[in-house]
């Protein structure tokens, strides 16, 4: 009976391995590849930023400029995670205190999986991405049909694939997209009417005409107009992604945006006047943080999907052909039962089990 015992645990533990590796394969696999609960890092992207010279309306004076870009995960609920994107901008350098020249601050729906849009956890308010994405591509990206949320134009916006770059090692994507349309980003407009505003002692979505004489704009022109005429917001908005090859998260950011404030017809506007021109990339420390995730993830990645499948798999056949084997070898090996019987049964009456003995040869 002990000698059935092991093929049985032995078999036992075999399935469980075999079961494991599907365990493996489906359940924890595709979690490593998920936006995480805890989501938090943030992004730097230095460059430079253009405003108009308060000494000299009709020149821009340009200074250094970080924006730091933080993508938190604020809510999760199974596959959907309400994610939160803030956009920070400093002057460089700058002391810990200083307080941030602009900031915007979005929430998005966002599908874990996928990386595209999902509904909010608990019915949250978000901003319609318009089914584009943010931060990230979905595992393995396509080439076409790729979109970008652009937060200045708040809308999405097709993305244009330009090739393959390799970046530290790794393969990516380059996506371009160059944009023109009304600033859709309700906080820098409102900075941007405000500044405005101050400069010409209104609102700052009218310029009395007078101003616009003194500019130069020929009075015959602005009587169509009345004493004053209206702004508006209007940006370009240019746009270079590098995506991961095989993750698809984004390992380089490139963003470019001039805001004109377009004076008179928005169509057709008498003038433009520059507000503010923004040029920044992902540093160096972004970028090779960001590798670095994607290297430690995609080791895993690979371990989970072929190296530990493939011990567990292999084990778990190894220990269950064993007993098999065991099995077979105790089968075979068994006593004749009827034999053990009649000798124990003789033995306890002291009978001597009969031994045949040669016949002695008649003399």
């Amino acid at each position: 009976m002990r000698t059935r015992k092991w093929p049985i645990a032995l078999t036992a533990l075999g399935v469980l391995l075999v079961v494991a590796v599907f365990i493996v394969s489906f359940v924890v696999t595709p979690a490593i590849t998920k936006l995480p609960s805890d989501t938090d890092r943030t992004a730097v992207l230095s460059g430079t930023m253009q405003v108009p010279d308060p000494t000299n309306p009709t020149a821009m004076v340009s200074r250094p400029v970080e924006v730091e870009r933080t993508i938190k995960s604020e809510k999760v609920a199974g596959n959907d995670a309400l994610v939160s994107v803030t956009t920070r901008a400093f002057s460089v350098p700058r002391s810990e205190s200083e307080k941030p020249l602009s900031e915007t601050s979005l929430n998005f729906g966002i599908d874990r999986k996928r990386y595209g849009q999902s509904d909010a956890p608990g019915g949250g308010e978000v901003t319609d991405q318009q089914g584009a994405s943010v931060f990230a591509f979905p595992k393995d990206p396509a080439r076409d049909g790729q979109t970008f949320y652009d937060t200045t134009l708040a809308k999405a916006v097709p993305l244009t694939y330009e090739g393959n770059k390799d970046i530290s090692g790794r393969e990516n994507l380059t996506f371009k997209a160059s944009n023109t349309g009304p600033v859709g980003d309700q906080a820098l407009a409102g900075r941007l009417y405000a500044a405005l505003g101050q400069r010409f002692g209104t609102d700052g979505k009218s310029i009395p005409a007078v101003v616009l004489a003194k500019m130069g704009v020929p009075e015959a022109i602005l009587k169509q107009f009345g004493p004053s005429l209206p702004v508006s917001l209007v940006a370009t908005s240019d746009v270079t992604i590098d995506a991961d090859k095989n993750l698809g998260l984004f390992t380089a950011l490139e963003q470019g945006v001039k805001v004109v404030a377009a004076i008179g017809d928005s169509t057709k506007p008498l003038t433009r006047m520059p507000l503010q021109i923004l040029n920044v990339s992902a540093n160096d420390d972004t970028v090779a943080d960001t590798i670095a995730t994607l290297k430690d993830a995609e080791s895993m990645l690979r371990a989970l999907t072929l190296w530990i499948p493939l011990a567990l798999g292999v084990l778990g056949l190894i220990l269950i052909v064993g007993a098999a084997v065991l099995w077979r070898r105790g089968s075979g090996a068994a006593p004749d039962s009827s034999n053990e019987s009649t000798d124990s049964t003789n033995s306890k009456a002291g009978v001597e089990p009969s031994i045949r003995r040669p016949r002695a040869a008649c003399s």
